[in-house]
């Protein structure tokens, strides 16, 4: 019996191990078929690449059940732990998000094991995914990288239902950081008549708990600030503010407090915008020259600069400070995703 050399034992032990990992990841109680993934390596000359076959739920492409998986089982072992392999890390959700948001190209190339890159830059190295893992992934990224809700088994939970209480985080900060905290007004730069208004501690400096009769910083809204030559709080938001000072103008923190499966510009987009954006760039030309009032003018300029957009509002680390936006905070991931899939599917108005 011909002896196999170290080279070719390593890479045949490797496949045996990965298969056998990816056997293991399909979910036990669904209904799908537990075939073995089989994998065929790329040839040790650097020629044609191998292939990926094996059977998974194609319908299954949240992060939290799916993909943290995958990466897990097929990355990690460069990628799994900062700053990762060629400085690529994807050992969480917003790691990987950004990874992939940011090099979606390079990265579909990678796991396809595009002839058009060098055998070197194909991932996983030692064996191409199964077709439907990579169909899994590829969804997950054009679906605007959903989570879904962590659970102690790696599962998901339906979406949370939503309280009645205010959430400082995710709806009062953004409208003081947007109509108020623009340069040159109420930031910590700027701080006009000693005010600044970019964070909770700052705000209540003219809040008084259940009190908005004695509110500063609510009652002069609509009485001359924010100034008239700048955009408009709406009576919503205005509504909205109240509603957090009697109800005791908590700090109060909230996650994924909305309906991602509603992305459209009237039903979700426009308020989002709106609410985040409208201070600078609400009224025409916008700081910038970046107008983003209409459903046209939005679409126009989030179409013509897609990544940079995507960018801003995930606060790349690619990006400057003063770039990412909005820039006071980052928007909860939940909104993102609303814009993200609004995107991806066509800005449907």
């Amino acid at each position: 019996m011909r002896k196999l050399s170290p080279h070719i034992f390593f890479a045949l032990l490797v496949s045996i191990v990965w298969a056998a990992c990816q056997h293991d990841i399909i979910n036990p109680n669904s209904n799908v078929s537990k075939d073995t993934v089989v994998v065929v390596l790329p040839p040790t000359n650097g020629g044609a690449t191998g292939t990926g076959t094996g059977t998974c739920d194609t319908t299954s492409f949240l992060y939290n059940s799916t993909i943290q998986t995958i990466l897990s089982t097929s990355c990690s072992g460069c990628h799994g732990t900062a700053p990762g392999s060629a400085n690529i890390y994807l050992g969480d959700y917003a790691s990987a998000k950004a990874y992939v948001l940011a090099n979606t190209t390079t990265f579909l190339n990678a796991i396809n094991y595009s002839t058009a890159i060098a055998a070197s830059k194909r991932m996983p190295p030692a064996g191409k995914l199964a077709s439907c893992q990579i169909t899994q992934v590829q969804k997950w990224i054009t679906n605007a990288y959903p989570q879904g809700v962590a659970t102690g088994t790696g599962g998901t939970t339906p979406a949370p239902v939503v309280s009645d209480t205010v959430c400082f985080n995710s709806e009062v900060l953004p409208l003081y950081v947007s109509y108020c905290a623009s340069a040159g007004c109420h930031s910590v730069a700027s701080h006009r008549e000693s005010v600044i208004t970019t964070d909770y501690g700052y705000i209540m400096n003219g809040i008084r708990a259940k009190n908005p009769n004695s509110s500063k910083y609510y009652t002069i809204i609509g009485n001359g600030m924010p100034p008239r030559s700048s955009p408009q709080m709406t009576a919503t938001n205005t509504a909205t503010i109240l509603k957090w000072i009697n109800q005791g103008a908590l700090n109060t923190a909230c996650t994924n407090t909305c309906d991602t499966t509603k992305f459209g510009y009237a039903n979700a987009v426009q308020t989002i915008i709106a609410d985040n954006c409208g201070g600078c760039h609400g009224t025409s030309p916008g700081s910038a020259n970046v107008y983003l009032g209409t459903y046209a003018s939005a679409k126009a300029y989030i179409s013509a600069n897609t990544t940079l957009f995507n960018n801003a509002i995930s606060h790349a680390a690619s990006l400057t400070a003063a770039q990412r936006m909005p820039p006071a905070a980052k928007m909860i991931d939940c909104k993102i995703v609303q814009i993200q899939k609004w995107i991806a599917n066509g800005y449907p108005q």
